[in-house]
């Protein structure tokens, strides 16, 4: 029987804790060096951590009023969830995150009055993926780097989204899919909250 907030920690996964953050950050960072983060195999059914542009995001302005936009975006739903073959008898919703250009990022940062030390020690950061509401995506090929944003999270109808042959741009490869599968865990449940919920 657990007794304590400390005596629990010690059963969750050691790179959801604090003491095995670093060491994550260290191997995640190791992984996008070592290892293509994108995958050159074709498809011919939507995966977790595909990249589309196209798809219909929404941005909330700071005068409470929406923006609708055609963006590039990450798919993030589970691979099986977007599987046709799956029988549901709701509708389908799949969740997907804007991508925006390390540039474009670093000048939306400038614009709002921000230090140029720390856009960049912030951009660095996120390029060792040591941020954990940015997955950051490297450059290859055509492909500019660019972070992907998942404190923008939204969930869209499958229906909605163009078909894949024509708005998927890339598909990550086994080594990005795990990075991506590791910061959305750090995102949604790194126990560094520091509260004692009792």
């Amino acid at each position: 029987m657990v007794s304590s907030l400390d005596e629990a920690v010690r059963y969750l996964p050691d790179g959801l804790s604090e003491r095995g953050l670093a060491t994550l950050y260290a191997q995640l960072s190791r992984l996008d060096q070592n290892f293509p983060f994108y995958s050159e195999i074709e498809f011919d059914f939507l995966l977790q951590g595909d990249l589309l542009t196209g798809v219909n995001h929404y941005a909330f302005l700071p005068d409470g009023s929406v923006r609708g936009t055609k963006a590039r975006v990450m798919l993030l739903s589970n691979t099986c969830d977007m599987s046709a073959g799956n029988v549901r008898h709701d509708e389908v919703m799949v969740s997907v995150a804007p991508i925006m250009r390390v540039s474009r990022w670093m000048d939306s940062l400038r614009e709002r009055g921000i230090k140029a030390s720390q856009i960049e020690e912030k951009a660095k950061a996120a390029r060792l993926q040591r941020l954990t509401s940015i997955v950051y995506l490297p450059a290859a090929g055509d492909l500019e780097e660019s972070f992907v944003l998942l404190d923008k999270i939204q969930s869209i109808p499958i229906g909605l989204l163009p078909g894949h042959h024509d708005a998927r741009y890339a598909v990550l490869s086994q080594a990005g899919q795990w990075t991506l599968v590791t910061k959305l865990s750090m995102h949604f449940s790194r126990q560094l909250e520091g509260v004692a919920r009792g």
